[in-house]
């Protein structure tokens, strides 16, 4: 085929292609420079602005201060007028100092390796402060003002100082970079070279840019940058045209020149600045597409994406560019993610050792470049780039063993890269996060290794052969949770955060054999599992003891014993559970809380009684998750002493005991929760015991006496709550047991007296008079809000809970004493079932209203008197007129015969009794008050 002359057609179809490559070019590299380069800038600048501003502030701040100070009052003046005098003089001499040569163009860049300092002329001494009598009339400020106002604004030459110095010269070489595409595509057109000569041409072109770029380095760097930058651009053209368009190049020998040009640009942006290392990683990273031949040919890729990235980091240690080194990991580690992508879909098997190599030595590097020594300072995002790319590795090694399918292979690497990153991370004391946070990516990776695996041959089948890896996962168990459990112990000595690797030691472990259990509990072992914790548990018993003298000579290892310690009751409370049944989860772990709290008062350790907030919550959870509490059917048939009784009485116990051992400790919020907590757990144990025990005897309708009843026992409760909080000063208690009081209220309103009201509902009340479930809810209840109102009129101390509660409690026990008493008497009447559907209202009935009635006022009045309550007696006073509007509205109709003559009798009588109790006892003793 001839190049020299090519057709038409083929003209047209070699210009297509040359054009598509250059739109797919251009659209790449405008999406590097948006996504990458465009969101770097911007944090750059605004971090640069932040510090002007703090640096502003501090500045504002000095001038209020000497302002202020004494005996620069006087002076303020003078110095403000010399300053502002001085200004003219002092811009003349720095314009006359500026090299003709210099002008409009900014010479600083952060990319010069060494800066002059600009001396400034010494300013003349302040005159002495004249009177204002003396100060003779300012002949020549006026020319002096206006040379100052002719001046141009700071903000005016920081503008053209950009776009002079950066903004012009950067599009400077992106135009001659494109007059070298626009070259080759107009020899294309006209067909006047061959293809080789074409390509020398682009080549040629690109060392003549790189020439001027070094001939003007010493004029502005800025420009030479660009120049530099367009060289190596129109290199990566024109090696793409030989390649990609005229097949002039092989890819192999293309790829060598590519990755040769990429580090040789690297090398030039150490010279010349930060721009031509951007386009040399973006270049760099498009070479595998350029060169790609659908070979995969990934062990030779990756050993070029870690010498690209190798490059960028030792820009990060000389120059700290650190967004380059970003681009470069991150670029690294997508083609990693590419090759495990196309390994999944079927692709090209790469081996077992290309992608875990490369991501070991990603790592290593990153850490390399932060590490060791030389280079410039270590700047907060130069620590986040090398740290977050040693993360992102073990994330991606995590991401190949699940694609792989957990090859023991791999296995090696990935324990090689995490517990080597341990070992780094106890040299230098800034890894350890990244070492840590490695080792937990690894675990979680262990945890959704699902030993199990249908044989080839299987097809599927449920009964076909299965691949039993349960003893690999066992091995790579051991050999991950030994190290961190015996390499964190052994870290701790001489270690300077010794508590850190004593966590490692014990979390370690603990995730390790949480995830074999998650993934081997089904399946039967030599040693059970509660066997391994207290094994564990015994370990960590022996390592606390080789702390223990440690500790006592140096007290920063005493965090260290405490964790050991903390590890020791931790998987012997595993172990609980894992022997029995999951309903004891919640209950062993209830019994970690008074241990936590003695290690902690015992050593004096703030962290450790804080952890005490998470064993709370892992209680509730495992409360929750037991679901006893939502099936009472589920906690066992014997009475009392159930499930119940010891699911909920034992945490609440602990939290007690807990909430006891903190009462001299400054976490009195953690107290305070511990002690709602067993508030809350009592109220449940009650609620549910009593449900427990009216549904576990044979009785009719067991939900209203268990309702009825629960509303009682809490009631007693609050009264109990009162004292002990009243002997104990703790105002917890006392706002526990209103609060108990006020649920056992409200339990009353909905269920005994509105959704299970015996008037309205076929509800058993029982057959005996007054002795039965109505005395019991009502009667009992009533007496109980009662008492509770006069244990509240009593302490005042209480404020405004007492206030209001006091006459709640009464105005609720006194409506529940009504209640009682009315029901009681359709009891009487109608025997155990009382419902208005089924049983009308009789004579008798009606006259044992206004009798009961009567009586329950005359009681009240007894009552207030003896107990000297004004508000019983207007209780008693508004009951004996609802008897009166009773009488006269509904017995005087409705009672016939001897019922309507006893009522109104037997009102009457009561009547003039009250009356005369008032007189000779109320007001007597009123009078004698």
């Amino acid at each position: 085929m001839s190049y020299g002359n090519p057709g038409q057609a083929d003209r047209r179809r070699i210009m297509d292609e040359f054009f598509e490559v250059i739109g797919i070019l251009i659209a790449f590299f405008a999406g590097i420079f948006l996504m990458l380069v465009m969101p770097v800038m911007a944090i750059i600048n605004w971090r640069r602005v932040t510090g002007l501003k703090g640096e502003v502030l501090a500045l504002r701040q000095q001038i209020a201060n000497l302002r202020n100070a004494p005996g620069q009052e006087a002076a303020t003046a003078p110095a403000d007028a010399a300053a502002v005098a001085a200004e003219p003089a002092a811009t003349m001499a720095a314009e006359a100092t500026v090299p003709a040569s210099a002008a409009g163009e900014t010479t600083v860049s952060d990319a010069a390796p060494e800066r002059e300092a600009v001396s400034l002329p010494e300013p003349e001494p302040v005159p002495e402060p004249v009177s204002e009598e003396t100060v003779p009339e300012p002949t020549n400020a006026e020319p002096a003002i206006g040379a100052v106002a002719a001046a141009p604004s700071a903000p005016g030459r920081d503008l053209e100082g950009r776009l002079g110095g950066r903004v012009y010269g950067w599009l400077g070489g992106i135009a001659l970079a494109l007059a070298g595409i626009f070259l080759v595509k107009h020899s294309i057109e006209q067909g006047w070279l061959s293809p080789g000569v074409r390509v020398g041409l682009g080549i040629l072109f690109g060392f003549v840019l790189l020439g001027v770029a070094q001939w003007m380095r010493r004029q502005s760097n800025n420009l030479t940058q660009a120049l530099s930058a367009a060289s190596v651009a129109v290199f990566y053209a024109a090696i793409f045209a030989g390649v990609a368009l005229y097949d002039l190049i092989p890819p192999l020998l293309a790829f060598a020149v590519l990755a040769a040009l990429t580090f040789a640009a690297l090398a030039l942006a150490l010279r010349d600045g930060p721009f031509v290392g951007v386009v040399a990683f973006a270049g760099g990273f498009l070479t595998p597409f350029i060169v790609s031949t659908g070979s995969g040919n990934w062990p030779i890729l990756f050993v070029y994406l870690f010498l690209l990235q190798l490059g960028a980091l030792v820009l990060l240690k000389r120059r700290g560019w650190w967004y380059q080194a970003a681009i470069a990991n991150g670029g690294g580690l997508l083609w990693g993610l590419l090759a495990i992508f196309d390994y999944s879909w079927g692709g090209s098997a790469f081996g077992t050792w290309s992608l875990p190599l490369f991501l070991i030595a990603t790592s290593a590097a990153a850490i390399w470049a932060m590490q060791s020594l030389g280079g410039v300072a270590r700047s907060q995002a130069m620590i986040w780039t090398t740290r977050t790319t040693s993360i992102a590795a073990m994330a991606v090694m995590a991401l190949w063993l699940n694609a792989a399918g957990y090859a023991l292979t791999d296995w090696f690497f990935a324990l090689a890269l995490a517990l080597g990153h341990l070992v780094v991370a106890r040299r230098w004391t800034g890894e350890d996060v990244p070492a840590y946070v490695a080792n937990g990516i690894l675990v979680l990776a262990y945890a959704l290794w699902w030993p199990f695996a249908w044989l080839p041959a299987g097809d599927f089948i449920p009964d076909s052969p299965v691949l039993d890896r349960t003893g690999e996962m066992i091995g790579v168990g051991l050999i991950h949770g030994g190290a961190m459990l015996m390499g964190g112990w052994y870290f701790i000595f001489g270690a300077a955060r010794p508590t850190r690797w004593a966590m490692l030691s014990a979390l370690g472990a603990a995730f390790v054999f949480g995830a074999a259990y998650w993934q081997l509990r089904e399946t039967s072992l030599v040693v059970s599992w509660p066997i391994v914790a207290v094994l564990l548990a015994a370990i960590h018993f022996g390592l606390a003891q080789r702390l223990d003298a440690l500790r006592r000579a140096e007290p920063r290892y005493v965090d260290a014993f405490a964790v050991h310690c903390l590890a020791v009751s931790g998987f012997i409370a595993l172990a609980i559970p894992m022997q029995l049944e999951a309903t004891w989860t919640a209950i062993a772990w209830s019994l970690q809380l008074p241990i936590i709290a003695w290690v902690a008062n015992r050593l004096d350790i703030a962290w450790l009684r804080r952890a005490i907030w998470v064993g709370i919550g892992l209680i509730v959870c495992g409360i929750l998750w037991s679901g006893q509490i939502w099936s009472i059917r589920t906690a066992g048939d014997t009475l009392i002493f159930n499930w119940l009784l010891y699911g909920l009485g034992i945490p609440l116990l602990g939290f007690v005991v807990t909430a006891w051992q903190l009462t001299h400790t400054p976490e009195q919020k953690l107290r305070k929760a511990l002690q709602a907590g067993a508030a809350i757990l009592g109220f449940l144990l009650i609620a549910l015991e009593v449900e427990h025990f009216c549904y576990n005897i044979d009785v009719r309708d067991p939900a209203y006496l268990a309702h009825g009843l629960q509303a009682v026992v809490w009631l007693v409760a609050a009264h109990l709550l009162l004292i002990i909080g009243d002997r104990r000063q703790a105002p917890v208690l006392h706002r526990a047991g209103i609060t108990m009081a006020a649920i056992a209220a409200l339990w009353l309103l909905v269920n005994p007296l509105f959704l299970e009201m015996p008037l309205f509902a076929p509800i058993h009340v029982g057959e005996t008079p007054l002795l039965n479930r109505i005395g019991l809810i009502y009667g009992l209840s009533a007496l109980l809000m009662l008492g509770l109102a006069r244990a509240l009129q009593q302490r005042p101390n209480l404020g405004k809970a007492a206030s209001l509660g006091y006459p709640a409690a009464g105005g609720f026990g006194l409506f529940l004493g009504f209640v009682c008493i009315s029901l009681w008497v359709r009891q009487m009447a109608h025997g155990g079932e009382i419902s208005l559907m089924f049983r009308p209202v009789t004579d008798a009935e009606l006259y044992g209203y206004s009798a009961a009635w009567t009586l329950y006022g005359i009681a009240l009045l007894g009552l207030g008197v003896r107990l000297r309550v004004q508000a019983l007696r207007y209780a008693s006073a508004g009951m004996v007129l609802l008897t009166v509007l009773k009488v006269g509205l509904i017995d005087a109709s409705d009672l016939t015969g001897l019922y309507r003559v006893a009522s109104f009798l037997g009102l009457g009588v009561a009547l003039i009794g009250i009356g005369l109790f008032y007189q000779r006892v109320v007001f007597r003793r009123r009078d004698a008050v």
